[in-house]
């Protein structure tokens, strides 16, 4: 078998074209092209429900830190848990995660591409999803450490992270022989994990909506317990919401924000394969502020 050489940012335009035979890409271009058209009418109300949903997304991560922090003062009733001694969410790491969250966000903010746009709101909205999963991890490790001790949180989060890493690297491998169009033989791991994602993909939302009707149908067999049998469903969930965050990092927002990468540093080969004039691929406001008039215009033929 051919040994790939080359890096994942490396490839060549014809190269990155082959991401579009990923299943994950196709899923998340279908996916994220439903949304409205950042250049289209209603831009008020756009901005009105824009700046609501990001009002109650930042909400959730101070609620978190807040719960934390009633949490180590045992302000929260009964638990399955001990009282923990140390809080490793304090509202000041909130608003310093706040703070390092903005200013990316500021850094990587929508200039005005029309042909970007999404892939840059997708890119952002993965910044408040590692934001948001660092909190959760730090409240669990706050509520968990007492009772599993430093040995136990360190294996769980060694496994934790031993799992992200091989899942990772089935996908990183993946996506650099669809890249360079190398044939390979997948090995158990590689089958396995593509088949849980799969699954995943087509049964997934058919699992929620069970759960709904079951809540709904028994809307007290969601009561928290508070013993064992509560200590070990919550301790599950957390290695779960883990797990889950890492297929989809791995699966669906590397690979879609590679291609996007890819569109960026051969934004003319894309726009000329997609049969777009300049204004129609950059939008008009991008287009005349900096495009026209530089080298980079493309006189259009009549």
């Amino acid at each position: 078998m051919k040994k790939i050489m080359k890096q994942l940012f490396n490839a060549t335009f014809e190269e990155s074209l082959n991401l579009s035979d990923d299943t994950f890409v196709t899923f998340m271009n279908k996916d994220v092209n439903r949304l409205p058209d950042p250049t289209g009418g209603k831009k008020v109300v756009a901005r009105v429900v824009g700046v609501l949903l990001l009002a109650f997304l930042i909400g959730i991560n101070y609620l978190i830190a807040v719960i934390s922090t009633k949490i180590s003062a045992g302000e929260l009733g009964p638990s399955p848990l001990p009282t923990p001694d140390i809080n490793f969410l304090p509202m000041w790491l909130f608003y310093l995660l706040f703070f390092v969250w903005v200013t990316l966000v500021f850094i990587f903010r929508d200039r005005g591409e029309y042909y970007f746009t999404r892939i840059r709101g997708q890119f952002n909205l993965n910044l408040y999803i590692i934001w948001l999963v660092i909190e959760i991890n730090l409240l669990f490790i706050t509520v968990f450490l007492k009772p599993l001790t430093i040995l136990g949180m360190l294996f769980l989060l060694g496994l934790i992270g031993v799992v992200g890493y091989l899942v990772f690297r089935t996908k990183k491998r993946t996506i650099e022989y669809v890249l360079y169009e190398v044939e390979r033989k997948k090995d158990k791991g590689d089958m396995l994990i593509d088949q849980v994602m799969k699954l995943a993909m087509k049964y997934g939302w058919g699992i929620v909506t069970v759960g709904i009707l079951w809540k709904f149908v028994f809307p007290n067999s969601g009561e928290v317990r508070t013993d064992f049998v509560g200590f070990i469903s919550m301790l599950g969930m957390w290695i779960a919401m883990d797990i889950v965050i890492i297929f989809a990092e791995s699966y669906l927002y590397f690979p879609y924000l590679l291609q996007g990468y890819y569109k960026r540093k051969y934004a003319e080969q894309y726009r000329d394969l997609e049969g777009k004039t300049q204004i129609e691929w950059y939008g008009e406001k991008y287009f005349n502020k900096h495009i026209k008039g530089t080298a980079k215009e493309i006189k259009e033929k009549n």
